[in-house]
């Protein structure tokens, strides 16, 4: 069949349809016509030739084959606390001289598969794997969640500029990328995430305002997310980003250590006094530069800080605990280059903050981009993007979110879908074995049984990998974020630094609306 010819439409359990072309499978929120309806619902007798898909005639026991290979014994379906770090940038577009908005351009660059996160109407999945999309006015680039391992502080920031250089050769002429927010993301335990923002923000908040931010900035924005942390702040690039990134982790790493009590930690830092103001975009707190009684940007590494039982004590010192803290949850899998890079800026003469923001440097768009090679985990976010053909069968993603993804497989003449569901930490395993064809007979024979009713949705258990007949609308397929703190503030722009930054809302540094559905 050409790449060209429509193939018709297949409806999900309730009304969200997909177009067929080719190999290609894409969602739409276009109702069905009656005869679209009939044509989606025509079926051919299932294909029982192969005497292996008829012998076990049932769709639970494919599903459950299915899951035994993607997802073997030891593997883990959810993100282990510590061991994935994510980064969002966000940047200000510049066409000859003024800003524009980025949502005036995003749907015109032909980046990548749009749709996949049924959150963000304008998140487009790049073919690395990231995600690009606008927050507002602000074009925002996520990538996809970086293992943690020797080396991955110097790779996140090698990425991140790789998919910046690659933004600015796909804009018109004269277009220019201005950095404006720095998010890091890293994976926590669901259960404690709101316990130990709060452990974060009291304990390590003014130690990475110190790393991450210049005099200019506002604060720090903390925010648990599902199955993550979230930290909001300056936008930092190359050197300046691997520090705040391996300091993150390490703290964060450090505050789930403390909150289950594991045996052999370092010693916690002092717990501070600190005012902190809700953030009224996001579930989460927002961290000022004035939150611990002084503002911590004009004295910087002297600025005296308060602890909760103790006397005051300067934010050098503090800061000399908290990477101590965190420098011992890392030793053994980060690189003790990148480590001993974090020593040299906590332990040198180098104002905290930084004098002026790590600002992208501003390039023509009209050059070729750096390529860096992901991770493992980044490389099967951009295998999942794109629609293969396999023996017997097409498969396209419809849904990828940091935590999830789906795929619909297809018949080649298009009279049976199915869907496949996998938790993004086993897309790895995934993509390896549909790759050799390891896969095939197990979604061939699902496709063979005919269509069931066994339904993918919210109550379904994502806890393992699964075949499934019918999908619900994907965005019941998210998981729930809790509700913004409900606030009196207003929602002006804090002060000239925070204007002159361009970072929104009471905390300021923007929605990140397109994290909503994870992109990163």
């Amino acid at each position: 069949m050409s790449a060209d010819c429509h193939a018709g439409m297949a409806p999900t359990s309730q009304g969200e349809p997909f177009v067929l072309i080719g190999a290609s499978i894409e969602a739409t929120s276009a109702p069905m016509t009656i005869t679209e309806k009939a044509n989606a619902t025509r079926r051919e007798p299932p294909d029982t030739t192969d005497p292996r898909c008829s012998e076990l005639s049932s769709a639970g026991h494919w599903s459950r084959r299915f899951a035994s290979l993607v997802a073997p014994v030891g593997s883990a379906a959810t993100w282990l606390p510590g061991a994935v770090i994510g980064l969002e940038h966000e940047y200000r577009v510049k066409l000859n001289g003024r800003t524009v908005d980025f949502r005036s351009l995003v749907h015109h660059l032909a980046a990548g598969r749009a749709r996949l996160d049924p959150a963000d109407l304008n998140a487009y999945r790049l073919a690395s794997g990231a995600a690009l999309t606008a927050d507002e006015a602000e074009a925002e680039i996520a990538l996809a969640p970086s293992l943690v391992r020797p080396g991955c502080g110097r790779l996140l920031a090698d990425r991140a500029r790789s998919e910046r250089e690659s933004l600015e050769s796909h804009l018109p002429s004269g277009t220019l990328l201005e950095g404006y927010s720095t998010h890091l993301s890293v994976a926590v335990r669901p259960s404690c995430a709101v316990a130990l923002a709060k452990l974060y923000a009291s304990s390590f908040s003014a130690a990475l305002m110190l790393l991450m931010d210049s005099v200019a900035s506002p604060g720090l924005l903390v925010r648990p997310r599902p199955s993550r942390l979230e930290l909001g702040g300056e936008f930092v690039d190359g050197d300046r980003l691997a520090v705040a990134a391996i300091f993150a982790l390490g703290s964060v790493r450090a505050c789930q250590a403390r909150l289950e009590r594991a045996g052999g930690q370092a010693e916690f830092p002092l717990r501070l006094r600190v005012n902190l103001r809700q953030d009224d975009q996001r579930y989460g707190w927002f961290v000022s530069r004035s939150a611990f009684a002084s503002d911590l940007y004009l004295a910087g590494r002297e600025t005296r800080l308060r602890p909760r039982q103790a006397m005051p004590i300067s934010a050098q010192s503090h800061l000399e605990r908290c990477w101590a803290a965190a420098r011992a949850s890392l030793v053994g899998d980060i690189d003790e280059s990148e480590l001993a890079l974090v020593d040299t800026v906590v332990g040198g003469d180098e104002p905290l903050p930084a004098r002026t923001p790590s600002i992208a440097l501003a390039r023509s768009s009209r050059h070729q981009a750096t390529k860096v090679r992901g991770d493992a985990t980044a490389r099967a976010f951009g295998f999942a993007t794109r629609a293969h053909s396999r023996p017997g069968y097409d498969l396209a993603p419809v849904m990828l979110t940091w935590d999830r993804a789906v795929f619909v497989a297809s018949t080649p003449s298009r009279d049976r879908l199915a869907f496949a569901y996998v938790p993004a930490p086993l897309l790895t395993n995934f993509a390896s074995l549909l790759e050799v064809g390891a896969l095939d007979e197990t979604i061939r024979c699902y496709l063979a049984l005919g269509s069931g009713r066994r339904r993918l949705g919210p109550t379904t258990s994502t806890a393992e990998p699964g075949l499934y007949d019918l999908l619900v609308p994907r965005a019941r397929l998210l998981v729930a974020e809790r509700a913004p703190h409900p606030s009196k503030w207003t929602r002006k722009r804090f002060g000239a630094g925070a204007i002159r930054r361009g970072w929104r809302g009471t905390a300021g540094f923007g929605n990140t609306g397109a994290s909503s559905g994870g992109h990163v």
